[in-house]
Protein backbone atom coordinates (compact mmCIF):
# COMPACT_ATOMS: atom_id res chain seq x y z
CA UNK A 1 0.00 0.00 0.00
CA UNK A 2 1.15 3.66 -0.93
CA UNK A 3 -0.24 6.41 1.06
CA UNK A 4 1.02 9.79 1.77
CA UNK A 5 1.46 13.56 1.15
CA UNK A 6 1.27 13.30 -3.10
CA UNK A 7 1.26 17.00 -3.57
CA UNK A 8 4.66 16.11 -5.41
CA UNK A 9 4.43 14.09 -8.35
CA UNK A 10 5.49 10.16 -7.95
CA UNK A 11 6.44 7.21 -10.07
CA UNK A 12 6.66 4.13 -7.77
CA UNK A 13 7.42 0.57 -9.25
CA UNK A 14 6.65 -2.98 -7.85
CA UNK A 15 8.39 -5.78 -9.41
CA UNK A 16 7.24 -9.47 -8.78
CA UNK A 17 9.60 -12.22 -8.71
CA UNK A 18 10.26 -13.60 -11.71
CA UNK A 19 7.78 -16.30 -13.17
CA UNK A 20 8.03 -18.80 -15.80
CA UNK A 21 4.65 -18.78 -17.74
CA UNK A 22 4.87 -22.57 -19.39
CA UNK A 23 3.94 -22.96 -23.09
CA UNK A 24 0.58 -25.07 -22.24
CA UNK A 25 -3.13 -25.18 -24.31
CA UNK A 26 -4.74 -23.37 -21.45
CA UNK A 27 -4.94 -19.67 -21.10
CA UNK A 28 -2.71 -17.30 -18.59
CA UNK A 29 -4.37 -14.68 -16.78
CA UNK A 30 -3.08 -12.08 -14.17
CA UNK A 31 -5.66 -11.02 -11.94
CA UNK A 32 -5.16 -8.39 -8.39
CA UNK A 33 -7.48 -6.74 -6.22
CA UNK A 34 -7.02 -2.93 -6.36
CA UNK A 35 -8.07 0.85 -5.28
CA UNK A 36 -6.63 3.96 -5.97
CA UNK A 37 -7.37 7.66 -5.23
CA UNK A 38 -5.78 11.13 -4.87
CA UNK A 39 -7.89 13.95 -3.73
CA UNK A 40 -8.65 16.70 -1.13
CA UNK A 41 -12.52 15.40 -1.05
CA UNK A 42 -13.94 12.11 -0.86
CA UNK A 43 -16.50 13.24 -3.43
CA UNK A 44 -13.88 14.65 -5.95
CA UNK A 45 -12.70 13.15 -9.24
CA UNK A 46 -9.95 10.86 -8.40
CA UNK A 47 -7.08 11.45 -10.48
CA UNK A 48 -4.62 8.25 -9.55
CA UNK A 49 -3.40 5.86 -12.42
CA UNK A 50 -1.56 3.17 -12.72
CA UNK A 51 0.11 0.60 -14.94
CA UNK A 52 0.89 -3.02 -15.20
CA UNK A 53 4.18 -4.03 -17.12
CA UNK A 54 5.94 -7.09 -18.46
CA UNK A 55 9.34 -7.62 -19.33
CA UNK A 56 11.02 -11.40 -20.59
CA UNK A 57 14.28 -10.09 -20.37
CA UNK A 58 15.68 -8.05 -17.39
CA UNK A 59 13.77 -6.46 -13.93
CA UNK A 60 15.46 -3.31 -15.59
CA UNK A 61 12.64 -0.40 -15.88
CA UNK A 62 13.73 0.33 -19.26
CA UNK A 63 12.80 -3.65 -20.54
CA UNK A 64 9.30 -3.50 -19.16
CA UNK A 65 6.02 -3.39 -21.75
CA UNK A 66 2.84 -1.96 -20.78
CA UNK A 67 0.25 -4.33 -21.42
CA UNK A 68 -2.72 -2.87 -18.59
CA UNK A 69 -3.72 0.76 -17.97
CA UNK A 70 -5.93 2.55 -15.26
CA UNK A 71 -7.09 5.48 -14.81
CA UNK A 72 -8.95 7.19 -11.68
CA UNK A 73 -9.49 3.76 -10.54
CA UNK A 74 -11.72 4.77 -7.69
CA UNK A 75 -12.41 7.44 -5.24
CA UNK A 76 -11.52 6.61 -1.78
CA UNK A 77 -13.37 7.37 0.77
CA UNK A 78 -11.91 6.89 4.56
CA UNK A 79 -14.88 7.93 6.29
CA UNK A 80 -16.11 4.84 4.60
CA UNK A 81 -15.42 0.65 3.36
CA UNK A 82 -14.46 0.30 0.09
CA UNK A 83 -14.19 -3.07 -1.68
CA UNK A 84 -10.84 -2.94 -4.56
CA UNK A 85 -11.57 -3.43 -7.84
CA UNK A 86 -10.99 -7.39 -9.26
CA UNK A 87 -8.89 -6.40 -12.53
CA UNK A 88 -7.67 -8.76 -14.75
CA UNK A 89 -5.50 -9.17 -18.03
CA UNK A 90 -4.54 -11.52 -20.28
CA UNK A 91 -0.44 -12.78 -20.28
CA UNK A 92 -0.83 -15.43 -22.66
CA UNK A 93 1.64 -13.89 -25.74
CA UNK A 94 4.45 -14.92 -22.51
CA UNK A 95 4.06 -18.45 -22.54
CA UNK A 96 7.45 -20.36 -23.13
CA UNK A 97 8.96 -17.26 -21.53
CA UNK A 98 10.43 -16.38 -17.62
CA UNK A 99 8.86 -12.84 -17.27
CA UNK A 100 8.86 -10.47 -14.38
CA UNK A 101 5.36 -8.51 -13.60
CA UNK A 102 6.14 -5.05 -12.52
CA UNK A 103 2.80 -2.26 -11.27
CA UNK A 104 3.95 1.22 -11.50
CA UNK A 105 1.84 3.92 -9.51
CA UNK A 106 2.03 7.16 -11.16
CA UNK A 107 0.48 10.21 -9.33
CA UNK A 108 -0.08 13.74 -10.74
CA UNK A 109 0.94 15.47 -7.58
CA UNK A 110 -2.39 17.98 -7.32
CA UNK A 111 -3.96 16.62 -4.28
CA UNK A 112 -3.17 16.25 -0.51
CA UNK A 113 -4.20 12.82 -0.25
CA UNK A 114 -3.19 9.93 -2.11
CA UNK A 115 -3.80 6.02 -1.64
CA UNK A 116 -3.29 3.08 -3.57
CA UNK A 117 -3.82 -0.48 -2.40
CA UNK A 118 -2.97 -4.02 -4.12
CA UNK A 119 -3.64 -7.53 -3.25
CA UNK A 120 -4.39 -10.95 -3.74
CA UNK A 121 -1.86 -10.95 -7.55
CA UNK A 122 -2.26 -14.11 -9.19
CA UNK A 123 -1.38 -15.61 -12.30
CA UNK A 124 -4.40 -18.06 -12.82
CA UNK A 125 -3.19 -20.64 -15.40
CA UNK A 126 0.33 -22.70 -16.02
CA UNK A 127 2.78 -20.76 -14.10
CA UNK A 128 5.57 -21.15 -11.42
CA UNK A 129 7.74 -18.68 -9.65
CA UNK A 130 11.51 -19.34 -10.41
CA UNK A 131 12.84 -20.13 -6.99
CA UNK A 132 16.25 -20.04 -8.67
CA UNK A 133 16.29 -16.43 -8.42
CA UNK A 134 14.69 -15.79 -5.04
CA UNK A 135 17.48 -15.12 -2.63
CA UNK A 136 16.37 -15.65 0.78
CA UNK A 137 17.75 -13.21 3.01
CA UNK A 138 19.32 -15.17 5.66
CA UNK A 139 20.01 -13.98 9.74
CA UNK A 140 20.45 -16.80 11.41
CA UNK A 141 21.28 -15.04 14.73
CA UNK A 142 17.63 -13.47 15.25
CA UNK A 143 15.33 -15.84 13.04
CA UNK A 144 15.57 -19.43 12.13
CA UNK A 145 12.74 -22.19 10.40
CA UNK A 146 12.82 -25.30 11.64
CA UNK A 147 13.05 -27.93 10.61
CA UNK A 148 13.73 -27.99 7.15
CA UNK A 149 12.23 -30.32 5.27
CA UNK A 150 9.20 -30.00 7.24
CA UNK A 151 6.56 -32.75 7.70
CA UNK A 152 3.28 -31.73 10.08
CA UNK A 153 4.67 -28.36 11.46
CA UNK A 154 7.73 -25.77 11.31
CA UNK A 155 8.53 -23.98 13.97
CA UNK A 156 9.75 -19.96 13.52
CA UNK A 157 11.87 -18.42 16.05
CA UNK A 158 13.38 -14.92 16.17
CA UNK A 159 15.04 -13.03 19.07
CA UNK A 160 12.47 -9.95 17.93
CA UNK A 161 8.80 -9.79 17.94
CA UNK A 162 7.50 -11.45 15.30
CA UNK A 163 4.81 -9.55 13.83
CA UNK A 164 3.59 -10.99 10.47
CA UNK A 165 4.02 -14.39 9.17
CA UNK A 166 2.94 -14.75 5.89
CA UNK A 167 3.57 -18.07 3.76
CA UNK A 168 3.10 -18.29 -0.26
CA UNK A 169 3.58 -21.51 -2.92
CA UNK A 170 5.29 -21.55 -6.21
CA UNK A 171 2.26 -19.64 -8.10
CA UNK A 172 2.52 -16.64 -5.69
CA UNK A 173 -0.52 -17.25 -4.09
CA UNK A 174 -0.75 -16.40 -0.15
CA UNK A 175 -1.99 -19.81 1.39
CA UNK A 176 -0.93 -18.82 5.56
CA UNK A 177 -1.09 -15.59 7.22
CA UNK A 178 -0.78 -14.69 10.76
CA UNK A 179 0.32 -11.78 13.90
CA UNK A 180 1.78 -13.61 16.22
CA UNK A 181 3.35 -10.55 18.05
CA UNK A 182 5.78 -13.21 20.05
CA UNK A 183 9.30 -14.82 19.54
CA UNK A 184 8.21 -18.12 19.11
CA UNK A 185 5.65 -19.60 16.63
CA UNK A 186 4.60 -22.64 15.13
CA UNK A 187 2.95 -22.84 11.47
CA UNK A 188 1.15 -26.47 10.85
CA UNK A 189 1.45 -27.79 7.94
CA UNK A 190 -0.18 -31.01 7.60
CA UNK A 191 -2.58 -29.87 5.22
CA UNK A 192 0.29 -28.74 2.60
CA UNK A 193 1.16 -30.74 -0.31
CA UNK A 194 4.72 -31.58 -1.09
CA UNK A 195 7.04 -29.37 -2.59
CA UNK A 196 8.74 -25.89 -2.33
CA UNK A 197 7.13 -22.92 0.11
CA UNK A 198 8.26 -18.98 0.60
CA UNK A 199 8.10 -17.58 4.27
CA UNK A 200 8.34 -14.35 4.81
CA UNK A 201 8.65 -13.04 8.72
CA UNK A 202 8.48 -9.76 9.77
CA UNK A 203 9.51 -8.69 13.19
CA UNK A 204 10.60 -5.61 14.67
CA UNK A 205 13.89 -5.54 12.75
CA UNK A 206 12.64 -5.59 9.22
CA UNK A 207 11.42 -8.83 7.03
CA UNK A 208 13.36 -11.97 6.49
CA UNK A 209 12.47 -14.41 3.56
CA UNK A 210 12.96 -18.32 4.00
CA UNK A 211 12.56 -21.18 1.65
CA UNK A 212 11.05 -24.21 3.39
CA UNK A 213 9.96 -27.56 1.74
CA UNK A 214 7.31 -29.65 2.36
CA UNK A 215 8.03 -33.49 2.63
CA UNK A 216 5.85 -35.98 3.81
Amino acid sequence: RYEGDVKTPTDKWMVLPQCRINNSSSPVFLQWNAISCFQDDPSAYPLESYEVLISDKTSTMADFTKVHYVESEKCFNPNESYIPYNRSVDISAYKGKDVFIAFRLTTSGTGSRGMFALDNIKVFGDATIITNNINETYDEKTVKVFPNPANDFVSVSSENNINKIEVFNLLGERIYVSEPQQTNFNIYTSDYTNGLYLIKIKTDKGETLKKINIIK
